[in-house]
Formats: C-alpha cells, sequence, structure tokens
C-alpha cells in the first residue's frame, strides 16, 4: 500500500448478512455481531474444534461470484459440528463462569 501511494485502507462492515438483505454488508442485522461467513474451517481445525474430514467438502466456488446460500449452508453445517465438539471439550467448563456472570452476552 505504501509503495503505491495509498496510507488508508478501508474495508467493508464485518457484520452479519442475510439473503434477504441481498448480503449487502451495509445491511446488516447486527451492528454487534461478526460475520459467521467468514470463520475459517481451517482455523477451527487447528483450534481442535474439527476433524481435517469435518472441515472438508466446501462448496465450489465459482470465480466470477459468491454463491451466498451454498456458502451458508456450508458453514452453518461446519460451525454446527464445531460447536458441538467445542460442548463436548475442555473449553467448554473454562468458559462456564463466564456463562453465569454474564447470561445475557454468552447466551
Amino acid at each position: 500500500m505504501r509503495r503505491s501511494g495509498q496510507s488508508y485502507w478501508q474495508i467493508l462492515p464485518l457484520t452479519p448478512v442475510t439473503t434477504a438483505q441481498v448480503n449487502s454488508p451495509y445491511s446488516g442485522i447486527s451492528a454487534f455481531g461478526g460475520n459467521p461467513l467468514l470463520i475459517s474451517p481451517e482455523l477451527l481445525a487447528r483450534k481442535k474444534l474439527l476433524s481435517p474430514a469435518e472441515g472438508e467438502c466446501s462448496p465450489p466456488s465459482p470465480q466470477d461470484r459468491v454463491s451466498y446460500h451454498e456458502v451458508e449452508e456450508y458453514k452453518n453445517r461446519v460451525l454446527s459440528i464445531a460447536y458441538e465438539n467445542f460442548k463436548k471439550n475442555e473449553r467448554e467448563r473454562r468458559i462456564l463462569p463466564f456463562h453465569r456472570r454474564e447470561p445475557v452476552v454468552a447466551r
């Protein structure tokens, strides 16, 4: 960036999007939530929340467009598996005190 004379970098909002809002980051359904479509299955696998096989089978990705519906289905499936794996291990036990202290935030 610096070499091209630019000094600012703007990114789109990272809020959750819906197909009802044409997947526009400027029409996010929450000002506070993050977009689950941006969560990396590879990172979840490195954190031992997914096995390599559970994170595979991503939908084919055309080069000229995004099929948000297919990506949503894939990510929802992968995130559900990761959450179930999370609940089974020690991390869940460590986060329980936070859930008790902050029930509105944690649920």
